[in-house]
């Protein structure tokens, strides 16, 4: 209905209608009712399939290192305060970028959280992590152990059985979730 009221409008400001016969057909139409965002996953396009997501950021990591080892090759004959700089902020930075490929690509056969955003405008975003269930499953066991009260117990137990449920269906299938607000939809998957 949006798109045919907008269409009204631009034959009134273009003068192929008067403004009575805009007011007439715009009364004629259906009041304003909302469209639905088309459904996941069609509407988003395909799920990754497991395996694949660390592919991407596990480039961008391999990049950003070999840049910055090319900085350090360059900048290694600089002398003085300039070149000292130089290297001391260029050594972090290629180290941390070294050290993340080596977390995605250790953490390439583990099941990925997925979050896809679409706005009420159309614009669209997305970004995926490596979800933690072991290092998470491994605090949870250790923090039920350390717990002092039976109540604490009881809710760390609830969150293990909560994880082994996430486990379980990542194992098939991915875990879809599809939220819908004002317009707007969030995706949330885990495979």
């Amino acid at each position: 209905m949006k798109g045919e009221r907008e269409k009204i409008l631009a034959m009134r400001a273009e003068g192929t209608i008067t403004a009575e016969e805009a007011e007439e057909l715009l009364a004629a139409l259906p009041p304003d009712i909302e469209e639905p965002l088309p459904a996941a996953p069609g509407a988003w396009g395909e799920l990754p399939a497991r395996g694949e997501a660390w592919q991407r950021p596990f480039a961008v990591m391999v990049g950003l290192t070999g840049i910055g080892a090319v900085k350090l090759l360059i900048t290694r004959r600089s002398s003085g305060v300039v070149g000292f700089m130089h290297r001391f902020l260029i050594w972090p930075f290629t180290l941390l970028a070294a050290l993340g490929a080596l977390l995605i690509y250790l953490s390439k056969e583990a099941p990925w959280l997925h979050v896809r955003v679409r706005r009420e405008s159309g614009e669209r975003f997305s970004f995926s992590v490596p979800y933690p269930g072991t290092a998470v499953s491994g605090a949870l066991r250790v923090a039920r152990e350390r717990a002092e009260s039976a109540e604490a117990q009881e809710q760390i137990a609830a969150a293990q059985e909560m994880l082994a449920g996430l486990d379980a269906a990542t194992s098939e299938e991915p875990l879809l979730v599809d939220i819908e607000d004002d317009g707007g939809s969030i995706q949330v998957y885990l495979n």
